[in-house]
């Protein structure tokens, strides 16, 4: 019974708090550093590099920190992964030049293992609570996050139109995080019984019957009923990697397309706060679909994604991109969200939190190597590597049909 209470008390708002403040701090950078270094005549390839210099740790680090972060448990994890990258980010007011900036980027992305694996195994963990109304705040709040940040940084430039002040300020976020983290975060209570479980379940209501047919009638569906289906490891990952082809690709390349278009430096955090907006929606909308419904949105997701990278790589027409960052904030939010909420059901099935390290180690992976790859062929053409990717993506689009037909309802329910 003390457990039953304790766990009843258990706060989700600082997971919300964490999700929403970081991601402010790691998207002020993400758009500053192609914009800072290509105005210090930095070429192509080595700022893809400055850029992707935590994920190439980072591409790792989950999957290394998997056992550590169990043992010692979800929130030390946090509170060590944030000191380790305030450290790691402090760096940036002494020096910004290229070869010690990409050494503190390498160190973040090492400390970054343990942050959201931490993050999105708290919910997993908790075997008793709505997995997909925390999953649809958690996107929510790192939605935000991105949001808050993009906008932040469109106030900024176009006040002071200094991209380095952006170095100077975003470390100052970290901190507040490690100040929740250590005053608020909780780990999760994972040893319950059967009975437990049922005694803490909420009550039947007519509120609760109202929520119900709402849901039959826009045609949702809790985790529950979704972790009955056979799902191919393949699909979540297919959504994940084209997610990621597709961001890291415009977060390296429009910056530096947008230099030299002459747009003003803020119009890069203007669009990219569209992106976000449009993000948080599809994100969200994803959390409680049916799986039929899902299915046609990852195919048609992957389809317009492709067409949208193509058009950023002909395109020169300054408002033609404001229509493509919406693009894909929709569609890109569409396919993070429906990866996520399937690596979270492949947990629960399996019992286990190894899921959340793998698609965040995927997606490190993909933001390593893309940026790295699109950099040296934009050194001969930059909207080159836009088409390429297009390419790519279409190909991705392929597999997802060949085997999104192999989802089907499991043998056993869960």
């Amino acid at each position: 019974m003390k457990n039953t209470k304790e766990h009843t008390k258990w706060r989700f708002w600082p997971v919300s708090c964490l999700a929403f403040i970081f991601p402010i701090n790691d998207f002020l950078l993400t758009i500053t550093i192609p914009i800072y270094f290509f105005q210090k005549s930095i070429t192509t390839e080595i700022i893809s590099f400055l850029l992707v210099g935590s994920t190439i740790t980072y591409s790792f680090s989950p999957i290394l920190f998997y056992k550590l972060s169990n043992k010692i448990g979800r929130r030390k994890s946090i509170i060590l992964s944030m000191v380790g990258v305030f450290f790691s980010q402090f760096i940036y007011y002494f020096t910004l030049e290229p070869m010690p900036f990409f050494f503190s980027r390498v160190i973040e992305g090492l400390f970054l293992g343990f942050f959201w694996t931490s993050l999105q195994s708290t919910i997993s963990d908790n075997p008793v609570h709505v997995h997909n109304r925390f999953m649809a705040y958690y996107n929510f709040s790192w939605n935000l996050g991105g949001l808050t940040g993009f906008l932040i940084g469109t106030i900024i430039l176009s006040i002071v139109a200094i991209p380095g002040i952006i170095f100077f300020l975003a470390p100052l976020l970290i901190i507040l995080n490690i100040i929740i983290a250590i005053m608020f975060f909780q780990d999760p209570i994972k040893d319950f019984s059967e009975n437990v479980e049922l005694e803490i379940k909420p009550r039947k209501s007519k509120f609760n019957n109202v929520k119900t047919k709402i849901a039959r009638i826009f045609g949702m569906q809790n985790d529950r009923d979704l972790a009955m289906y056979y799902v191919p490891i393949i699909i979540p990952v297919l959504c994940i990697v084209t997610f990621s082809l597709a961001k890291s690709i415009v977060n390296l390349l429009y910056p530096i397309k947008s230099e030299i278009l002459g747009f003003p430096e803020y119009t890069v955090f203007l669009f990219s706060f569209f992106t976000i907006f449009c993000q948080i929606v599809t994100t969200s909308l994803v959390s409680l679909r049916t799986m039929e419904s899902l299915k046609k949105i990852t195919l048609l997701s992957v389809l317009i994604l492709s067409i949208t990278i193509l058009i950023y790589g002909i395109s020169t027409n300054f408002f033609s991109f404001s229509i493509l960052f919406i693009s894909l904030g929709l569609f890109g939010g569409f396919l993070y969200g429906i990866g996520l909420r399937f690596f979270i059901i492949l947990n629960k099935q399996k019992n286990t939190s190894k899921f959340t390290y793998i698609l965040e180690s995927l997606l490190g992976i993909v933001f390593l190597f893309n940026p790295i790859i699109a950099g040296y062929i934009a050194l001969f053409s930059l909207d080159l590597a836009f088409i390429i990717l297009s390419i790519l993506i279409l190909f991705i689009l392929a597999l997802t049909f060949l085997y999104i037909r192999k989802i089907k309802i499991a043998i056993q329910k869960y």
